[in-house]
């Protein structure tokens, strides 16, 4: 599942701390249902829920903080 989040987000799935953004570009996660949450001090939170499905392209995270 490609990111683009800016200037930069600490990425948790399921809670899950799964890295920074950038650096991190992609995140490979199995088929399913999850909830997203993108975190940059001082911002609220990004949260997004998301499915990832063999049948469908992954979908592309982005996010701008402002």
């Amino acid at each position: 599942m490609p990111l683009s989040i800016r200037p930069w987000g600490q990425v948790y799935v399921e809670g899950r701390n799964c890295g920074l953004s950038p650096p991190k570009k992609d995140l490979l996660l199995p088929e399913g249902k999850y909830k997203l949450e993108v975190r940059n001090p001082g911002f609220e939170s990004h949260v997004e829920n998301i499915e990832i499905s063999a049948r469908r392209i992954a979908p592309l995270v982005t996010h701008t903080f402002k």
